[in-house]
């Protein structure tokens, strides 16, 4: 029987049965959020304007054909039947790809270049990539995106007691460093061949305004049991 996943938008609460937590945060672009504009004419009915809007709870049911530990980039080890696939449903990366597969900009405003100088081969062996992220990108509450997400991420990513599923880029990395508050520069330790295309798995950033203080006070287990994002992780299956 294939896993079944349920998530549901609503208030945090703990969630329970795994060490791994569901979902590591959703990016929302504000351009999607704007309310389409009202069809009808003349003037509004003061009685409709006043009217409390009603949040309605979104669901999202998917299934694969491997039991799912979490819905972040931590744990997902195994066949290609792991919910990596999900990610994009929840999680955007710097860059992804189009329906061909080439890489295109996701959080990102633009791909690294070494035309533009964004892209540079040092002279000791080095590698630095500069990303600037767009400014339209906010967590699930509402908090912008910023580049001290991807500095905590990156410190998170990168500790070996977290299980993150993808450490090809991380290993690599010598240090990530803000340019400015929607610029960042990536220095490798050595020239590494997707370090102008990082996906989602392979660099995570991490809401830094809800679990930075809890990763510096917590064990490994703790912090990866703090619920964030999900009020409830449903296994039927």
């Amino acid at each position: 029987m294939k896993s079944m996943i349920a998530m549901a938008e609503g208030a945090l609460s703990p969630w329970r049965g795994s060490r791994l937590v569901a979902g590591f945060g959703v990016l929302a672009l504000a351009s999607a959020c704007a309310a389409p504009p009202s069809s009808s004419g003349g003037a509004a009915n003061p009685s409709s304007a006043s009217a409390p809007v009603v949040r309605q709870t979104k669901t999202i049911v998917g299934a694969v054909g491997v039991p799912i530990v979490g819905l972040s980039a931590f744990g997902l080890f195994g066949s290609a039947n792991n919910p990596s696939g999900f990610f994009e449903l929840h999680s955007n990366g710097l860059v992804t790809s189009d329906k061909v597969g080439k890489p295109t900009p996701q959080m990102a405003r633009e791909l690294p270049s070494l035309d533009k100088g964004t892209m540079r081969l040092l002279d000791d062996g080095r590698m630095t990539t500069d990303y600037a992220i767009r400014p339209d990108i906010y967590w699930h509450d509402g908090t912008q995106l910023t580049i001290h997400d991807y500095v905590f991420g990156f410190k998170a990513d990168s500790d070996r007691e977290l299980p993150f599923s993808d450490p090809t880029a991380v290993t690599r990395i010598e240090s990530i460093d803000a340019l400015d508050p929607l610029s960042l520069r990536i220095t490798w330790k050595i020239p590494f061949y997707l370090a102008g295309t990082l996906g989602q798995m392979l660099l995570f950033p991490l809401p830094a305004h809800i679990l930075e203080a809890e990763y510096g006070l917590l064990d490994s287990q703790s912090f990866m049991n703090l619920p964030y994002f999900l009020p409830e992780y449903v296994h039927a299956g």
